[in-house]
């Protein structure tokens, strides 16, 4: 397993709060977990117009020139064998033409002490003066981490160069591309009707993954071409994929649009088609001109009425016929479930993992992870769910933390937590979900913003799935408030809210003594906390605030064997949260209770 490495690339730590002004914007962990915003894509085409030029790497050596200022120096290399690679996902690379050679850097073998800076440049200008209007196309297929790919056109042999940076905002931080991803980019203002034209590909990296490249064109661009830049839809901007009947609100969808052809597209119009008629809502129509980008938003909203899969369409139509209606059609689905069911942000699928605190750290800094809900109706929720990663050890304790939004402090702020849970071998073979439930079950009120949180002291990975929206999924080293470093990510943690009443705890037993769930919880009066013991002992309660400072102690005696209860007197404690621990001299127990004033 690779070591995490930390990366602040944008403001200083902050102390005071996980509000959005102060939180840090990136931190990236080798092959784990990386943060900042989402990307958008490039343009993932079918073949275009006709083909001007081309290029399949068959004599690379001929058509093309190396170069590399990397530290030790990693560049371009041709393999002919598809199955080469550091990834499962490129054997075999998916290029048309990989068996007759691609091009191909490997920056992961060079380890976390390199760097790279390598191109890949075309060895002779080709000419391009009788052709205004130009689109270079190409096949690849990479993985993401702390690099950048760049496309560099030339249209005077080398003199001037524009950059055009490849990115896929479909493809999360850590995870193989599609194999391979067809992209291409309209040209024309810097090599059409232009005599002595160059391509360059560009890359660079810090412990990068890798990129292969091949079957490069360019192609004549077509009249009419529109395309799906990135797609939005979601409950006041935030898409959930597991969404409990009862928190169901309205769904706004939007896509952004370019046309990357060489004429304006009139009446163009987002239509949006939940499962096959279900629902059908358009946009308003723009025009969007050449080269031009747009945002456009369907005019009335989607509110599931039942519990199932939905399936939601969204296609980009203009006036004329697309070139490549392909790339006009995005499908997306997420499920609406039962009222006592969980409540996710991430797509369910286990995509990888995201790490936590090495052991190095374990004794003294906590970490914890995941995202913002939005609350739309009063729900009690009783546990928070987690997906235990393929690295976690086993022996890690978790645990979990319940966290709101409170305007008037302008922060989150503590609400319940869990019972510490062991992870086994098993769970991190079998990527399985713990429940871990919460100590007093609170009733979460329409329009609250929770953050529910998993953590631990130790090396712990939690599955992944799904990219975040931007500064909505959190990274906490030490807690909140000024406690320690905390963090935006990208990659979304399968940490869930559980609305089903059985993930609750009521009882905690082990083998000499049972403790109960005090009653009422939120006490404000007097409330009352049963209890068993299995033998005779000398059984004390303690009761302690949120700092660890004794508040009371009851001592009940010797008790023999049998089922006994406590009334405790709340009225003089203030408002907050507190932990009660019985003991019989042996062992000891320990519950949250909620006082309310």
């Amino acid at each position: 397993m690779k070591k995490i490495y930390l990366s602040l690339v944008t403001v200083s730590l902050c102390a005071a709060s996980i509000g959005q002004s102060v939180i840090q914007e990136a931190v990236t962990f080798k092959h784990l977990d990386q943060t900042g915003p989402k990307t958008t894509p490039m343009l993932n085409l079918s073949e275009k117009g006709a083909t001007l030029h081309s290029w399949d790497f068959s004599d690379p050596y001929v058509n093309w020139t190396r170069s590399n200022t990397s530290s030790p120096a990693q560049g371009f290399w041709f393999p002919n064998d598809p199955d080469v690679g550091p990834v499962a996902a490129l054997n075999p690379a998916g290029m048309a033409t990989a068996a007759n050679g691609f091009a191909y850097i490997n920056s992961d073998s060079s380890g976390n002490a390199a760097t790279q800076n390598a191109s890949l440049t075309l060895a002779t200008a080709v000419d391009l003066s009788a052709n205004p209007l130009v689109s270079l196309e190409f096949q690849h297929t990479y993985r993401t981490y702390q690099d950048t790919r760049t496309v560099r056109v030339s249209g005077d042999n080398g003199a001037t160069w524009t950059d055009y940076t490849i990115t896929d905002g479909t493809t999360p931080t850590g995870q193989n591309s599609d194999n391979p991803v067809m992209t291409s980019i309209n040209i024309s203002a810097v090599a059409g009707g232009q005599s002595q034209v160059l391509i360059e590909f560009n890359y660079q990296a810090a412990w990068g993954w890798y990129w292969a490249i091949d079957d490069i064109k360019i192609t004549e661009t077509d009249a009419d071409d529109l395309v799906i830049r990135n797609s939005k839809w979601g409950s006041l901007g935030l898409p959930y994929f597991s969404i409990p009947i009862t928190q169901v609100a309205p769904i706004d969808f939007s896509t952004e649009i370019e046309n990357v052809g060489y004429e304006a597209q009139d009446m163009t119009v987002l239509t949006v088609d939940i499962n096959g008629g279900t629902f059908t809502g358009t946009s308003a129509a723009v025009t969007v001109p050449v080269g031009g980008t747009d945002s456009i938003f369907t005019t009335t909203q989607y509110t599931p009425a039942a519990v199932g899969t939905q399936t939601a369409t969204m296609t980009v139509a203009a006036t004329n016929a697309d070139a490549t209606p392909t790339n006009n059609v995005v499908t997306d689905a997420f499920e609406v479930v039962a009222a006592t069911g969980q409540y996710g942000r991430d797509r369910g699928v286990y995509e990888g993992q995201g790490g936590g605190a090495d052991g190095a750290d374990a004794s003294s800094t906590a970490f914890e992870a995941g995202s913002i809900f939005d609350i739309f109706a009063d729900q009690q929720v009783f546990g928070i769910d987690v997906v235990i990663g393929t690295n976690t050890p086993a022996g890690t304790i978790i645990y979990g933390k319940l966290y709101v939004f409170d305007a008037g402090v302008g922060d989150y702020v503590y609400l319940d937590e869990t019972p510490e849970y062991t992870t086994t071998q098993a769970d991190a073979d079998n990527n399985v979900t713990i429940t871990l439930p919460l100590f007093t079950s609170p009733t979460l009120t329409a329009g609250q913003t929770a953050l529910p949180m998993v953590g631990c002291y130790s090396e712990f990975y939690y599955g992944r799935s799904g990219v975040s929206e931007a500064q909505t999924t959190y990274i906490l080293y030490g807690g909140l408030n000024g406690a320690g470093a905390q963090y935006y990510t990208t990659q979304t943690p399968m940490v869930r809210m559980n609305f089903d009443p059985v993930s609750g705890v009521d009882e905690i037993d082990v083998n000499s003594m049972v403790l109960g769930q005090n009653i009422p919880n939120p006490a404000n009066n007097t409330t009352t906390i049963n209890y068993s013991v299995k033998s005779n002992a000398n059984v004390n309660l303690t009761l302690t605030d949120m700092t660890g400072k004794v508040v009371m102690t009851l001592n009940e005696g010797r008790r023999a064997a049998g089922d006994y209860k406590i009334t405790l007197d709340a009225s003089t404690l203030a408002g907050g949260m507190y932990h009660y621990t019985l003991s019989n001299g042996e062992t000891s127990i320990t519950k949250a209770m909620s006082v309310v004033k």
